[in-house]
């Protein structure tokens, strides 16, 4: 392996762990990797894989992809790069969305033998719900917005992947150490908020709206917490309806002053900011919005925690400084999976009803617990002096919203019957059991079902719209994909010098999915991580533990 090859190697090693690293902060559920493609300088160009992985481009998409390339090569006095780009990264979409991967590519770097394009993939689902953002009537902007967090994140880790390619080279350092992914997402952060302040401020290079908004979240008013909302738009934006408006704005950054203001804002009313200035109180007139861009906010909820949305959906919560993804609505597959399981003989228009049931109580705003029990009947009798029982019914949308504003639980059986509100649930508390950084809620719901004698399983809303399911079980996952890399493993197993990046990628998977394998697929897997390690040298040899199968583990937890 030459200079540059091995340099390669190094940067493509180190750049695809940061990848996953990052978005696996975001949610564990992404995967990620990088890839370098080579476009050669010559006459005709050759495109490259650097270090090709599995379900990559095979030699003859790579031969089809360089003639195509080579006609806009031939075009003119010195090669269209950017215009390679587009077609590159066009071509990239096409092979990879197959594979539910979006991919980004890098500008043209220069390097000795010409070209090199730096790839990121990451799974398309993290893109979340672009098709609700798209506005026909927004005013058009020169660059591209990203509109989802993973998006900002995967734009800011390309840029950081660009600048850490040139550091490397100027600098001649022989190492490329990894970066803190919180800050990298955090930036991501900061991108996501650019469209919010320039349709708020056209022309304005700021781009301190986060650190301002997350400063503020954290300054008290008379030793409270900061419960208030933000619309980000121009201060004469015809929707206003100034309650009162500053004589003088008061400037974000002026921590204290700007919290006061804030404290104003309750109930319907927001505080007005072109991302700079705080401009007064108003409402706002709703039956405008179809006829103006969509209006960004930010909601403060105490506690150092915030909100920032776009329409009515939110974009990104930020707590104590990070950026996390926004809350998911309860999971429909995840509950029906996950009370199968606990109640085997539940029919299918039940499990119907009870999530209905469990999600509007999920979007009600007020906390609260549905309990559904095999046993419902006996624990209702049990618990009457700490509950109110009713009469064995059905009941609809309107009532169980009423209900869910008593302090307790919501009593269901196995037919969707409920039997009684304001459940107080008890349990005996166990060493480990339960989390203390949760309140009253969630931990005695924890301790109820995991003593109870009947098979039982609870939604815990609390009052901030977080949603578990308790008893906390593994989420079901493809049995497809994990037969593929398991695969994967066995090619590199047998492979004289196997891909420490393919070692690395495939086996960070598994470690994350432990619970799905079952004896054999556990001893294939030991197998193969001694077999690989051998080939290995030393210093690249990865240190696994070995893998035990789960006694847990049925057919349930599989979707294919």
């Amino acid at each position: 392996m030459d200079d540059q090859s091995q340099y390669l190697y190094e940067y493509q090693l180190i750049a695809d762990g940061n990848a996953r690293r990052v978005f696996s902060l975001l949610d564990p559920s992404f995967e990620a990797s990088v890839r370098l493609i080579l476009l050669s300088n010559g006459e005709q160009v050759f495109v490259q894989e650097l270090i090709p992985d599995v379900g990559d481009f095979s030699e003859d998409e790579l031969a089809a992809l360089a003639e195509e390339l080579s006609t806009l090569r031939n075009n003119g006095p010195k090669p269209e790069w950017d215009k390679m780009r587009g077609v590159l990264l066009t071509r990239l979409q096409e092979k990879y969305i197959s594979q539910k991967f979006l991919a980004i590519t890098s500008p043209a770097i220069p390097v000795a033998d010409g070209m090199l394009f730096i790839v990121t993939l990451l799974s398309a689902h993290a893109l979340g719900p672009v098709e609700l953002l798209r506005d026909k009537d927004a005013e058009p902007v020169p660059v591209e917005f990203p509109k989802t967090l993973p998006y900002a994140t995967l734009l800011q880790f390309i840029q950081q992947c660009v600048s850490d390619f040139h550091r490397r080279i100027s600098l001649q350092e022989s190492v490329l150490m990894p970066r803190d992914p919180n800050e990298l997402i955090r930036s991501g952060g900061r991108l996501l908020m650019w469209r919010a302040i320039l349709q708020a401020k056209p022309g304005t290079g700021e781009m301190a709206l986060f650190d301002d908004c997350d400063a503020l979240a954290t300054v008290t008013y008379e030793r409270k917490g900061l419960h208030s909302r933000l619309v980000l738009c121009r201060p004469d934006d015809s929707r206003l309806k100034y309650r009162y408006r500053l004589a003088q704005p008061v400037e974000l950054s002026s921590r204290r002053a700007a919290r006061k203001i804030l404290e104003t804002a309750k109930e319907s009313d927001f505080c007005v900011t072109d991302a700079h200035l705080l401009y007064g109180l108003a409402d706002i007139d709703w039956d405008q919005r179809k006829a103006d861009p969509a209006l960004y906010f930010v909601e403060f909820e105490g506690g150092a925690h915030w909100t920032f949305r776009r329409k009515d959906l939110d974009l990104m919560r930020v707590d104590a400084g990070r950026p996390t993804m926004p809350r998911a609505p309860l999971s429909v597959q995840q509950f029906i999976y996950d009370l199968r399981r606990r109640l085997p003989d539940i029919e299918p228009e039940v499990l119907k009803e009870l999530f209905f049931h469990a999600s509007l109580a999920s979007r009600s705003g007020v906390g609260t617990i549905i309990l559904i029990s095999e046993g419902a009947i006996a624990e209702a009798k049990r618990l009457r002096s700490q509950s109110t029982p009713i009469v064995p019914s059905k009941i609809d949308s309107s009532v169980l919203s009423r209900l869910a504003r008593i302090d307790g639980a919501i009593l269901f059986d196995s037919h969707g019957v409920c039997h009684a509100f304001g459940v107080i649930l008890d349990g005996s508390a166990k060493e480990g059991l339960g989390d203390p950084s949760r309140g009253s809620r969630f931990n005695s719901a924890v301790r109820y079902v995991e003593s109870s004698e009947f098979n039982c399983m609870a939604v815990v809303i609390s009052d901030d719209g977080i949603v578990n399911i308790i008893p906390e079980m593994p989420s079901v996952i493809s049995r497809r994909a994990l037969t593929q890399r398991i695969e994967q493993l066995s090619q590199l197993a047998h492979q004289e010098s196997p891909s420490l990046m393919l070692f690395s990628r495939v086996i960070e998977w598994l470690d994350r999915r432990r619970f799905y394998l079952d004896q054999e697929a556990c001893d294939v897997v030991n197998y193969c991580v001694a077999e690989i390690n051998k080939r290995l040298e030393e210093a690249f040899r990865r240190n696994v533990e070995a893998f035990e199968p789960t006694p847990e583990l049925d057919e349930t937890y599989f979707v294919d």
